[in-house]
């Protein structure tokens, strides 16, 4: 792993991808079509390919049937927040945003879907040829995943566990022993929020 994988954050693991400095990596489905299409922001267009993620035993299953999921999806949706100081304007905007003549270019510059009619649309069929049908994985296997989980506590666990899965990636651990203290600073952290005894 490049040297900055123990620090980065969701852009910065593109950069390092689209810079070729990683043969492979999780990278966030909104940087899939320009990181394969885009050769002034991308040394490794043509060479993309996309793949759903190794699962244990078991766990294809449980997503299949809808009792589990085999990742994270932040999935590309509209709303109005209950908050929205202007709520008309917001309306508007989705009104605009969401309507077929726009979603087309919409997913090409962000590699995501919010209309089913989008994947059939000349403009992504183009571009879902070049990022190794990354579109069709999402269409075919997009029920796979699920969001972030509906708790309280879901930013705390990602803040608790990330130091562990970059000591891994940096050699400072291995993946087993990060694993096992990422597990138990989580069920601390989990005490500490109110969580369990």
């Amino acid at each position: 792993a490049p040297p900055e994988a123990t620090a980065s954050t969701w852009d910065e693991v593109a950069a390092s991808f689209a810079a070729g400095r990683a043969a492979q990596g999780w990278v966030y489905g909104e940087n899939a079509a320009w990181i394969a299409t885009n050769p002034e922001k991308s040394k490794v267009v043509g060479n993309v390919g996309v793949a759903l993620p190794p699962v244990s035993d078991g766990v294809m299953a449980d997503a299949e049937s809808g009792a589990g999921y085999i990742g994270y999806y932040d999935g590309g949706a509209f709303g109005l927040p209950v908050s929205s100081k202007n709520p008309l304007c917001t309306l508007l905007w989705m009104q605009y945003i969401g309507q077929e003549s726009v979603q087309a270019d919409w997913a090409v510059a962000g590699s995501r879907i919010v209309m089913e009619s989008t994947y059939d649309d000349p403009k992504v069929q183009e571009v879902n040829a070049k990022t190794d049908n990354y579109y069709t994985l999402m269409r075919e296997e997009g029920p796979l995943f699920r969001g972030a989980p509906p708790f309280p506590f879901h930013a705390a666990m990602v803040n608790t566990v990330q130091p562990f899965i970059w000591k891994a990636l940096s050699g400072e651990m291995t993946p087993e022993d990060a694993l096992d203290q990422a597990a138990a600073a989580a069920d601390a952290e989990l005490v500490n929020l109110g969580y369990g005894q």
